[in-house]
């Protein structure tokens, strides 16, 4: 998915100044904080959570939907499903 901000340069150009794309960095934050998660569960022994959770994780690399409606029917928590929604630019399916 091509960044409507950065053109996914990572670097977003308001007037005189660069900086780094927010939406992207959120994205990455997002992803970031997933793989920790993963590993986390990897570590407790809660193998079967973490393939649930590997599975929202590879669908938002290609298809944040698809991701968000996983998220849906596994039942995460209404915190992480807002978050995602914010993060990936979700919007409602109609």
């Amino acid at each position: 998915m091509l960044c409507s901000f950065c053109g996914d340069s990572g670097v977003y150009h308001h007037k005189d100044s660069f900086m780094s794309c927010p939406h992207c960095q959120g994205k990455r934050n997002f992803m970031d904080d997933l793989e920790l998660i993963i590993a986390e569960l990897v570590l407790d022994g809660e193998v079967e959570e973490a393939k649930e959770v590997n599975i929202i994780y590879r669908l938002l690399k290609t298809c944040p939907i698809l991701a968000y409606l996983e998220a849906k029917h596994q039942r995460r928590s209404r915190k992480f499903i807002d978050r995602m929604k914010v993060v990936f630019d979700i919007k409602r399916l109609e």
